[in-house]
């Protein structure tokens, strides 16, 4: 796999809460070392941990659950998996046992990765009740790696239930649709991945990645007409009948008909939109960096740091997106 690749998506991420309808950080600079992990500019970091890719917030409204990104496919080590006690600031991996479960993943999927190589997570409860956690791995096999989580004294632990493997492409996030199965973004075809341009194919805003669905007892598909610039993000609407994706470099946030096989609705924004959030209104809260060169500069001198201005943007739905 070309060493890039193993590489590019190790960023540092800024995370906070925003209370208004848009945020932005204006820093673009590379270093070597991150600065010092202390509270500034009205931001308290959580220390521990890195790399992050995705978060959660779990039921109780007192942990997050965090997936750490890996810094190289080929070789990932790790917890993967990270849970943060609000309350304290504490991190702790995410213990998980396993268990396979048929309804959770595709047969023959018996066991999981020795670490997770983790990306994009969603939590959903199913309908028989159950909490899901669905976390996109790198680690060992391309997949989506199902765990059931379970709500402790001291905190959570998972189960591992299955898997759904994925030979043709490169996952990047995942929504549950509750019966156990899902939808995903496919960002890149591995054939892609191993070219020797492929931060020029990434940044260029040409079609390069898809959604997929999958539900128990069946293949994984992918969706027609679905077709994105580095397909990043995905959410479903709360009747499930629409699925909103994020086309990272084509700078657009996208919203699907399921029962139309089709896009209806496009939003462009000035950034380049990575993670999506649902809240209960309805609101869709939107991240991304603000430009990419400094981006690929941190890329291809392969620093282990690196800060970029970011944008967190929340819309407020009309009807018709609902």
């Amino acid at each position: 796999m070309n060493k890039v690749g193993h590489y590019m998506w190790r960023l540092l991420l800024l995370v906070s809460i925003v209370t208004g309808c848009h945020a932005s950080s204006q820093s673009t600079t590379q270093n070597a070392t991150p600065p010092p992990c202390v509270a500034s500019s009205g931001i308290t970091p959580i220390c521990g941990v890195h790399a992050p890719e995705d978060i959660e917030l779990l039921p109780d409204d007192r942990y997050l659950l965090i997936s750490e990104f890996p810094a190289d496919f080929s070789r990932v080590t790790g917890d993967g998996l990270l849970l943060v006690d609000l309350a304290t600031h504490r991190v702790q991996p995410l213990m998980v046992s396993t268990h396979p479960e048929t309804g959770w993943g595709e047969r023959g999927c018996d066991a999981p990765p020795t670490y997770f190589g983790s990306h994009g997570i969603h939590l959903a409860t199913r309908d028989d009740g159950r909490t899901e956690l669905l976390v996109v791995n790198h680690g060992e096999r391309e997949s989506i790696e199902a765990l059931e989580l379970i709500h402790m004294p001291n905190g959570y632990r998972a189960v591992w239930r299955g898997c759904v493997t994925n030979r043709d492409g490169l996952f990047n996030d995942v929504a549950a649709t509750g019966d156990g199965g899902f939808i995903a973004t496919v960002m890149i075809s591995k054939a892609a991945w191993d070219r020797p341009d492929l931060l020029d194919v990434m940044v260029s805003g040409v079609d390069t990645g898809y959604l997929v669905e999958w539900h128990p007892g069946g293949r994984l598909t992918r969706l027609p007409n679905s077709e994105a610039p580095m397909a990043n993000s995905v959410q479903l609407s709360r009747d499930q009948g629409f699925i909103y994706y994020t086309a990272w470099s084509g700078k657009q946030i996208r919203k699907y008909d399921r029962q139309a096989g089709h896009v209806v609705e496009t939003a462009n924004v000035r950034f380049y939109p990575d993670n999506i959030s649902v809240r209960a209104d309805g609101m869709l809260i939107v991240t991304g960096m603000d430009e990419l060169q400094s981006w690929k500069a941190c890329v291809l001198a392969r620093l282990s740091f690196c800060e970029t201005g970011f944008t967190v943007v929340t819309f407020w739905i009309q009807s018709r997106w609902l």
